[in-house]
């Protein structure tokens, strides 16, 4: 009995001492075909296919948003000649709420304001909002001079975000997790005392079980 909770208390401080995971926010997105046929637009070129040279376009969107599906109808239209250099990676915000709160960092670190949708990213370019007559031609060359650029020095805002996080646009949340950190240094240091607190107990009554013994032994 002695050497099974003496195991059980080595386990548990052993599990408490491993090092916490963080799971990272799964967000839910859809390539430009995917995208297409969520909004029942049908794709006109049929040769379409993505391959890892392409430019990516990310593209923050409203399910039935008409500016979005304008956007989306012009890559449509355009796919045949530009389809080799760009896909699509899109978020729906309006009704998946980690992508809204993706666009909200997106946006920040970006330090371009997203009032609405489409939200589109092409490198570090921002289009907040489309029409073809305002946009069409620029949403042209962002794609195509961002082709023709070295693949490794092509800047993609989600790399840029992982690798160097904006202080500016970090203050919330490093104080967030400073607090987190502190609470489960805190709540770490309490369970090392329980666990502790748990191991003298135990270790004195059991010596006092076999003091007693020892006791009652003698005087026999």
């Amino acid at each position: 009995m002695k050497n099974k909770l003496l195991l059980f208390l080595i386990i548990l401080v052993g599990v408490m001492v491993l090092p916490f995971k963080v799971k990272a926010t799964d967000y839910k997105s859809l390539n430009f075909t995917e995208t297409l046929e969520a909004e029942e637009i049908d794709l006109k070129y049929t040769s379409y296919k993505e391959t890892d040279d392409q430019v990516t376009i990310y593209l923050f969107r409203g399910q039935g948003c008409s500016y979005c599906r304008g956007f989306l109808n012009f890559l449509n239209d355009n796919a045949e000649d530009l389809g080799k250099y760009f896909k699509v990676v899109s978020y729906e915000v309006w009704k998946d709420t980690n992508n809204a709160k993706l666009l909200t960092e997106v946006s920040e670190y970006l330090e371009q304001p997203a009032d609405g949708v489409p939200y589109i990213v092409i490198g570090d370019q921002v289009f907040a909002g489309f029409t073809e007559s305002a946009y069409g031609e620029k949403v042209k060359e962002a794609i195509t001079t961002l082709y023709k650029t070295d693949k490794s020095e092509r800047y993609d805002v989600f790399e840029q975000m992982e690798k160097n996080p904006k202080n500016t646009n970090q203050k919330e949340s490093d104080k967030k997790e400073k607090s987190s950190s502190n609470i489960a240094a805190i709540l770490l240091n309490l369970l090392f005392v329980t666990v502790g607190t748990i191991s003298i107990i135990v270790y004195n009554h059991f010596n006092f079980e076999k003091l007693s013994a020892q006791i009652s032994k003698k005087s026999k």
